[in-house]
C-alpha cells in the first residue's frame, strides 16, 4: 500500500498535480512499514516509533494554513501551494494510530507523546517568518574554534550540532571560542551554545538581524581566525520559518494498568522514561531524572486512557 501511494505521488507530480512538500508525508508511512515488520519478527517487550513530519509542516507552512495571526499575510499563490500541508501531516499521523492500535493485545500499553508543540512565529522583528541559518561544514567550524581532532561532532537536527569532549580543558576552550565569536561587530554574537556534561550543543544564533549580510566578517578572537558569513553559513529554504517550538506537548496512555479518564495536569518529558519503566515493571535507576506518574496507574482490568500536558526544556534552536 505504501509503495502504491509513493508511486501515485510521483505520477501526480509528473503531471503537476502534486506539491513537492507532499513527499515529507511519505516518511512516516515508510518508517511504520519497517517498524511493523521488525516488531512482528522480533516481538520486543519495548518498541518506539518516531515521526517529525507534522513539525516540519508547522515550521514551514503555518501562514498558508492559518494566516490570521501573521503580521504579513500570504498571497493567494502561497495559500494555493502550501495551504494543505499541515492538514495532510495531521491526517497521516491520525491514520497511523489505527494500525498501531491493531498491533496491541490486551497486555500492551501504548504511549503517545509529543515532546512539544508549536505556535505561529509572529514578531515585529520577523514579520514574514524567520529564515534558518545553517553551518555549511561543521569541520570548518571546529577548525575556526581550534577543536579539530579534539572532539566528536554529532548532527542533532538542522541546524544544531553536539560536540562531545574527552578533555574538560579543551571543552572549556571551545566554549570560550564559541562564546566570543561574532559577526560584523562584537555585539552580534555568532553562536548559541549550551553545555551539558562533556557535551556542547551549538547553533548559529538564529536571531541575528535580517537580512543576513553574506559579506560580513565572522571573527574568532580566541584563535585569531576570520571567515565570510556566506562561506561559513547557508540561508536557503522554500519558505521562512513560520512556526516555533512551544514547550507544552501532549501525553496519552492506554493499557490494562492505566487509570481511566485521568487528567494528570502538567508533567515533564523527563517523566516519560521512569513512567514507562514502571509500566514495564522495571526498577527506575536512582540517577534518572523525572518522576513516575503514579496517578496514571490504577490497575484497571480493562484498557483505558489517561491524558497529560508535557513540557520540554527549551532547545538551543529556540534560545538562539
Amino acid at each position: 500500500a505504501t509503495l502504491t501511494r509513493i508511486a501515485g505521488f510521483f505520477a501526480r507530480r509528473a503531471t503537476g498535480a502534486a506539491q513537492e512538500w507532499e513527499k515529507v508525508s511519505m516518511q512516516p508511512l515508510i518508517n511504520f512499514d519497517f517498524f511493523e515488520r521488525l516488531w512482528r519478527k522480533h516481538r520486543p517487550v519495548f518498541a518506539t516509533l518516531h515521526t517529525n513530519h507534522v513539525a516540519h509542516y508547522q515550521h514551514r507552512y503555518w501562514r498558508a494554513t492559518h494566516p490570521t495571526p501573521f503580521l504579513e499575510k500570504p498571497d493567494a499563490e502561497e495559500v494555493r501551494k502550501y495551504g494543505g500541508a499541515i492538514r495532510l501531516g495531521n491526517g497521516v499521523g491520525d491514520e497511523l494510530l489505527g494500525p498501531i492500535m491493531a498491533m496491541a493485545d490486551a497486555e500492551t500499553t501504548i504511549v503517545v507523546a509529543s515532546a512539544l508543540a508549536q505556535q505561529p512565529y509572529v514578531t515585529e522583528e520577523f514579520r514574514g517568518g524567520r529564515s534558518v541559518v545553517r553551518m555549511r561544514d561543521i569541520h570548518r567550524v571546529l577548525d575556526l574554534i581550534g577543536a579539530t581532532g579534539r572532539c566528536r561532532a554529532y548532527s542533532v537536527m538542522a541546524p544544531q550540532w553536539n560536540l562531545e569532549f574527552d578533555d574538560p580543558q579543551v571543552q572549556r576552550a571551545a566554549a570560550l571560542a564559541l562564546e566570543q565569536a561574532y559577526v560584523g561587530t562584537p555585539e552580534h554574537a555568532l553562536f548559541a551554545c549550551a553545555s551539558a556534561g562533556n557535551t556542547l550543543s551549538i547553533n548559529i544564533r538564529q536571531k541575528l538581524p535580517r537580512p543576513i549580510d553574506g559579506a560580513a566578517e565572522c571573527v574568532f578572537p580566541t584563535t585569531g581566525k576570520r571567515i565570510r558569513m556566506d562561506e561559513l553559513c547557508a540561508e536557503k529554504d522554500p519558505t521562512p520559518k513560520q512556526g516555533h517550538h512551544d514547550r507544552t506537548g501532549l501525553l496519552i496512555m492506554a493499557g490494562p494498568d492505566i487509570a481511566a479518564g485521568v487528567d494528570l495536569g502538567s508533567c515533564s518529558t523527563l517523566d516519560l522514561a521512569p513512567t514507562m519503566l514502571k509500566a514495564l515493571q522495571m526498577d527506575v535507576p536512582a540517577h534518572m531524572g523525572g518522576r513516575v506518574l503514579q496517578s496514571a496507574f490504577k490497575g484497571q482490568a480493562a484498557p483505558s486512557v489517561v491524558v497529560a500536558a508535557t513540557t520540554s526544556p527549551a532547545t538551543v534552536d529556540e534560545a538562539a
